[in-house]
């Protein structure tokens, strides 16, 4: 049988010489074949059967397409281990929809192959690129950083100088050579995690951008020189909502690397909120007076406290920003 003949338990390479030269004395079988039968057609003499040959050709047919197959995987693999990592990051939906087409193609293979060596290579490399690739697109996504490809490094007992000029040079064959599918539990906890530390990052930024900018408008209140928020109401509920959407973010595993600038942060919007609710309720004091003016009517608790009286009236303008709250 031809795949007998041709395989047996050879390596790959060996078979694949082996299948071309066969497949030329298959070729020059056939033709002899249809040479010969049409002699005994002219000559109208009974058409020999050869039924043996049908068979191998069928067979040869069948070991050929694994040899494709085995082929295309072996060169895709060998084109992409030369790239270096930042070759690899835009390719790797590419490289992953190819090893898919790969898969495909190996469940499409008749049982008759499957016992190939061959076939069993590319299955083992198709199978381990599979595991390896969405591995690779994790570490690729916006959300890795230098600390991420640390800790990675570590669980693989790889050490390097510097993080960023490694991933400068380094080649998809030495991420392949590290084995990271042994470890792909591990990893797959560790850009988890980093898309859980960019949440935080992004909100922080988003809660700082926009309380970097936010203003509270005053207005004079009844020409007594005493300045007064106005058209509160909205911003104060954005504002205790700040702080709770950063306390969240304090109780959370992933705000580790800004945990201090995320502290800082809520420190700052909590004063700013403490100071508003206590000038909105000097405020409410001042507006029930009738008989004195706003300062005969203040607490003296609240007298002796700058946040509740003079340090305010140095506000300049009409407006108040929450970026000049007092420290």
């Amino acid at each position: 049988m031809a795949d007998q003949r041709l395989h047996g338990q050879r390596p790959p390479s060996e078979a694949i010489d082996r299948l071309g030269r066969f497949r030329e004395g298959f070729n020059i079988r056939q033709r002899k074949q249809e040479l010969f039968g049409g002699g005994e057609v002219l000559f109208k003499l009974p058409v020999t059967d050869y039924p043996e040959l049908g068979v191998t050709g069928k067979e040869l047919a069948m070991t050929e397409n694994v040899a494709s197959m085995f082929t295309d995987v072996d060169n895709s693999i060998e084109a992409w281990t030369q790239l270096t990592w930042a070759q690899v990051l835009p390719m790797v939906e590419e490289m992953l929809a190819a090893m898919e087409g790969y898969a495909g193609r190996l469940k499409r293979q008749p049982k008759k192959v499957r016992e190939f060596p061959m076939f069993n290579e590319a299955k083992d490399k198709i199978e381990e690129f599979q595991v390896v690739l969405p591995m690779i697109q994790e570490l690729s996504k916006a959300s890795i950083r230098t600390r991420h490809w640390e800790q990675v490094l570590g669980m693989l007992h790889k050490v390097t100088e510097s993080i960023d000029e490694w991933l400068l040079t380094v080649t998809f064959q030495e991420l392949l050579d590290m084995q990271l599918h042994h470890h792909e539990e591990q990893i797959i906890e560790v850009t988890d995690m980093a898309d859980k530390e960019l949440k935080i990052e992004n909100d922080k930024a988003e809660t700082v951008a926009k309380w970097s900018v936010e203003e509270f408008e005053f207005k004079v209140w009844k020409d007594r020189g005493v300045l007064n928020i106005t058209g509160y109401g909205a911003m104060i509920d954005e504002l205790d909502e700040a702080v709770m959407i950063v306390q969240t973010m304090l109780t959370m595993k992933a705000v580790a690397p800004f945990r201090e600038a995320t502290q800082e942060l809520l420190k700052s919007l909590s004063e700013t909120a403490d100071v508003i609710d206590r000038w909105l309720k000097v405020q409410t004091i001042g507006a029930r007076s009738s008989r004195s003016s706003w300062a005969a009517t203040l607490p003296s608790s609240c007298l002796k406290k700058p946040k509740c009286s003079s340090r305010w009236t140095k506000s300049s303008g009409s407006k108040w920003s929450a970026r000049e709250r007092p420290s």
